[in-house]
Parts: C-alpha cells; structure tokens; sequence
C-alpha cells in the first residue's frame, strides 16, 4: 500500500488556504482568525483521520474541512463564497462518488450471473416505464416485474442491488427525459446536470427498497415469510418521497392504469398507494408461481383486473342512471370555459414578446362564448409577469369581467417586500381572481417544484439563498382558499399530484377543484399526458370534479369518476366549454388516507430500524 504523502498535504492545503484569500469584486483583500480554523482542521484530518487509503484521506480530508469552511464563512461573514469553496466541497465528493460506482460496475459486468440478474431488472424496469399514460401498456404493470421479482428471490444481494440500480436509472431516465426540454429555456448545464442528480436520487429509492428485501426474504414469523411486507414497504417509501422540500411524487407504480376509468374505481377505496400495494402483489405471487411450478397462482393478475373492472363497471353504471340534469339540479353544478392559447415556451417570458404574448391571449377571449357561464379560465402564468406591476392588465381584466358578468380566472405572478435576506423580496407563482362585483382574489401556489420554482433547505441553510442555478426562486402560499357560491379552489401545476393537499381542500368545503397549469415546458413528450393522468388519480381518490386549463394541452375536464370530457391536443389553440356537477360526497380514502399513509410509512420506518438494530446487534455479538 502506497504511504500517505503528508508532506504534499500540508503544502496542498496551504496552497488551499491562499486560494481562499482571493477575494471576490465586492471584498477586499483580508485574513479572518476564524480561516485558522481551517487550517487546523485540515492538518488533523490528515494526521488523525482514521483512514489507511491515502487517496481516501485525502479525499475525505478536503470534503470536510471545506464543508467546515463553508458554514463558518457564511455564518461569521454573511456574505457570498467564492466558487473555490463551493466547488472544492462538491468536486470531490462527486468525483469519488462516480470512481466508486464506476469500479462497482465493472467488477459486476465481468460476473456471468450479474450480467443476466441486470438483463432481467432493465427488461423488467425498461417495460414499465413505458406502461404510463398516455402510453397504453399499464394493465400488463400486474405482469411486468416479475423478471425483477425473480431476481430478488434467486440472486445474491450485490448481484440483485446491481441490477436494480442499473435498471432503476433506465427506468427513471425514460421517465423524467422530458425535463431535458426545460435546457431550451433554462440554463442548460443546471438542467442537465440537475437532471442527472435527480434519476440517481430517485434510484436510491429503488436501491434501498431492494435492499430492505434482501434482508427479510429469507426470514419469517411462523409460517409467514417476511417478504410479503415488501409491498409495504415500497409502498412506504413512496409516502416518504410525497413530503419534504425535496419531494417528488410523480411516478408511483399504480398510476400506470389510468387509462381505464372502469379499472380507477377503487381509488375511492385505497387511493394511489393501495393500487401500488396490489400490483406489487401480483407481481410476487406470480414470480413464486413460475418459480415454485404453482401454476394456478398465474390467474391472480388477470383475477385482479376481472375484480377491479367489475367493481369500476358497476360505480360508473350507478353514476350514469342520474342525468346530467338531475345532477345539476341536486348537487350544483359549474359550467366553465378553458382557454388553452398554446404559447411557445422559448418566447413567453421574453419582455419583447409580451405584448404578442397578450395579444393572443386577448384575441382568444374575444370569442369567448359567455352567456351562462359561470366561470372562464386562463392557464398558469397566462400574464407572463408579475401582475402588480401591470396595472394595465389587471384594468383590461376588469372590464372585460363587469361587461359580460363572468368571473375570470388567470395566472401571473405576485410578489411582496416581506423576503429574507438577501433578496428582501418574496415571489410567488399566483393565480388573480376577478369579479363582476370588481373584487380580486388571489391564490399562491402552496407546493413548489423543487429546484425548479426554488432551492431546498434555503430555511435550515441560508446560505442556499445566495446559489443561483436559474431556478424561480419563489416562496410558497399558506392557503386554500374556496370561491363563489360553488365553493371551488385554484390549484396551480405541481400541486395537484398531492393526495393529503386534496383531502385537506375537502375539509375546508372544496366542492371543485380548478387547476391551471403550463406544461409548455416539455414539448410534445409523454410529460403532459403523465400531469394530466395524475389529475384523474386525485379526481376518483377525492370524488372531486376538475377543470384543468394548461398553457398548450392538456386542457381537460374530468367528473368524480374521474371520466374526462373535451380533451385538447397539445399545442392547440382552442377554447372548451363544459358543465361540471359539483362533489356530492366524501369518499371513503378522503376519510382515512391520512391513517393509511401514516401506516404504510410506519410499516416502512419499523422494518427499517428493525433491520439496523439487528445487523448491530449481530455485528457486536461477533466481535464479543
């Protein structure tokens, strides 16, 4: 083994401490007492760290003690860092980080039975993601990961975590390459880089859900295997990944049959996460049929489907014996206008092209037909800039309102000076309501899409506030507010996807749910079809009818059964008028999600712990 070059060391981290002084346009040249810290930090790391590699220590050496730096310059300085420090932390630890997975990856390929376990995972994960809507494969999800399935029940742990991870990145490549089209607008490098930090987050949930089976597949409690609380568990997960500043819950395993409204029914019953558990299920027993030469096992997943079809046949018959008129007389009932105006992404926010931007928006809205309507709405940042700042829109709104007696809805953005430093100003991605009465009301948008509207953690860690990677840097609404006398809420783009942000609009009397988006940014892409089938979820979960207005498609409206109605093609300019009856009930979800998730997470949690406290107590039992 190589000796641990301290010599170069110290005068690396020398060189280091000079390259720290460089100062920034706006600093002057200076020596901080607190930059002593780092030195000493720094030399013992390298004369203490536990750590035999030289290469290692080095490595590890560097990323902590300019992580220390980092905090302490932000924190008895307050100001900005240069790009040395904040590339010097981040740097290494990618770059160890991909030695490591690509030294992990080699060794597994030289391996016969690694090579098949990862051909059966990305057969397995490379189907599925293409079984999403508007793609037409989600049925054959109760089908599809058994080849993965098989190779979590027969393989070796490093051999079925290798497949996993190489076929979760195909799968969540495949799912999130839409995001790519944000480059066009958007710094491309962030984007990019951005992009490819997001399918390896995502993987890891992959990773720990195979490994949390590895570790009980071989246990159980009497008869009963262990592994059967697999579901469960990957269940759990995906609650996990729904809260936080980092969440991003758009691809869980049972939105793959929402393209079959009479397979939906039974949302109302278990919601999204009941659907995963079920498909999960299948997948199981069916990998135990051909494993274990049970053939009648193979009948569970096309039992599921006769179950779930029969069950939504009968919902969606009963809903279809009250006429539309019946329906609007009991329940009420919102007739609304969408305007989908399809502007061009790369142009819409630029200043110069704002007022062509308007203009078309406007020339839309004049051949608007308006008797009995009860509302019309514009799609997400209709008004491409901050509406306060352009009262002239808001007057045009006004009258245009008070002239044909009809409420108006339109995104923009708002802002107020109650920020922290060091912008001083919050932003937010907002919705204007303007009535005949001359009243506007206004909505916030409540859950922002991480690293794209804004940056996580900039609350804990405030030195976020000062990275710029051409995010929107908005702050989030506090309220779900309902409107008129049908008690209908805004809801804007992202936040839709939210099962418990549904349930709480009910609590507060949400009878409709109004959502307008821009999915302009994804370019004719399965990405449109996936946001709009994630609307159809919340609207048979809740019973909860939506109008849904994008920028370019989809504009949608679905019923309580989540049956759509005058859907448009992406980039189609077009207006679509429909009557939507108001929610009459309270599913049986909406009433007990919160329990449910709350235990798919605890079920999570507990294996999890179960799992680490056992390995440590093995671990010391060895070593007494």
């Amino acid at each position: 083994m190589r000796k641990f070059p301290i010599r170069t060391m110290v005068i690396f981290h020398c060189i280091l401490f000079a390259l720290l002084q460089i100062p920034t346009p706006s600093e002057r040249l200076s020596f901080e007492f607190y930059e002593l810290v780092y030195v000493a930090l720094g030399l013992g790391f390298l004369f203490l760290l536990p750590v035999r590699t030289w290469w290692r220590r080095w490595l590890t050496t560097l990323i902590i003690t300019q992580a220390c730096f980092v905090v302490l310059h932000y924190n008895l300085r307050g100001d900005t860092l240069s790009l040395v420090s904040f590339f010097l932390v981040l740097l290494p630890l990618a770059i160890w980080g991909m030695v490591s997975l690509i030294r992990w990856t080699v060794q597994h390929l030289r391996d016969a039975e690694s090579r098949t376990a990862l051909m059966l995972s990305l057969v397995s994960w490379g189907f599925f993601s293409l079984a999403y809507p508007p793609l037409p494969l989600g049925p054959a999800g109760l089908v599809l990961l058994v080849p993965w399935m098989i190779v979590l029940l027969r393989y070796t742990p490093s051999r079925a975590l290798f497949g996993t991870f190489w076929s979760a990145v195909l799968f969540n490549s495949v799912s999130y390459f839409w995001i790519f089209n944000v480059a066009k607008v958007g710094p491309a490098p962030a984007v990019i880089g951005g992009l490819f930090l997001l399918i390896c987050y995502l993987s890891s949930y992959f990773v720990l859900a195979t490994w949390i089976f590895l570790k009980i597949r071989d246990k159980s409690v009497g008869k009963i295997s262990l592994r059967w609380l697999f579901p469960f568990v990957w269940v759990g997960i995906e609650v996990m990944r729904s809260y936080g500043q980092i969440s991003f819950p758009w691809s869980h395993l049972g939105y793959v049959l929402g393209n079959h409204p009479e397979l939906l029914q039974g949302l109302a019953w278990i919601g999204v996460y009941g659907y995963t558990i079920v498909l999960l299920f299948s997948n199981m027993i069916l990998a135990k049929a051909i494993l274990e030469k049970r053939w009648i096992l193979t009948l569970v997943p096309a039992l599921i489907l006769v179950i779930l079809g029969v069950h939504g046949s009968i919902v969606l018959q009963r809903a279809d014996q009250r006429s539309p008129t019946e329906l609007a007389k009991q329940d009420g009932a919102m007739r609304i206008a969408l305007v989908q105006p399809s502007i061009l992404q790369t142009k819409k926010w630029s200043k110069g092209y704002f007022d062509s931007v308007i203009t078309k928006t406007w020339s839309m809205m004049d051949t608007l037909r308006t008797d009995s309507l009860d509302l019309i709405v514009l799609p997400e940042t209709a008004v491409p800039d901050f509406l306060p700042i352009r009262p002239g829109e808001a007057a045009r709104f006004r009258t245009f309102v008070r002239k044909h007696q009809v409420p108006v809805m339109v995104g923009a953005l708002d802002f107020d000076r109650n920020g922290p430093a060091p912008r001083r100003y919050n932003y937010y991605n907002a919705a204007f309501v303007f009535w005949p009465s001359g009243q506007v009301s206004e909505f916030r948008k409540t859950r922002l899409v991480p690293f794209s509207e804004y940056l996580p953690f900039s609350g804990l860690l405030p030195i976020v506030n000062y990275v710029d990677l051409g995010e929107g840097d908005f702050s989030p609404g506090d309220t779900l507010p309902t409107f008129g006398r049908e008690l209908w809420t805004p809801n804007i783009c992202y936040e839709s996807i939210y099962p418990d942000l549904m349930r709480t609009m009910i609590r507060n009397g949400t009878r409709l749910m109004v959502n307008i988006t821009n999915d302009g940014w994804f370019g004719k892409t399965t990405a449109p079809g996936q946001h709009a089938n994630l609307i159809r979820f919340r609207a048979v979960e809740s019973g909860l009818p939506v109008a849904r207005c994008a920028n370019s498609g989809i504009s949608i409206f679905y019923d309580a059964q989540g049956r759509s109605f005058e859907r448009t093609a992406l980039f189609e300019e077009r207006i679509t008028y429909h009557t939507l009856s108001l929610r009459s009930t309270v599913t049986f979800y909406t009433r007990w999600g919160d329990w449910f998730e709350a235990l798919w997470a605890g079920i999570f949690g507990v294996t999890l712990v179960t799992i680490i406290l056992a390995g440590w107590g093995a671990k010391k039992k060895g070593q007494s």
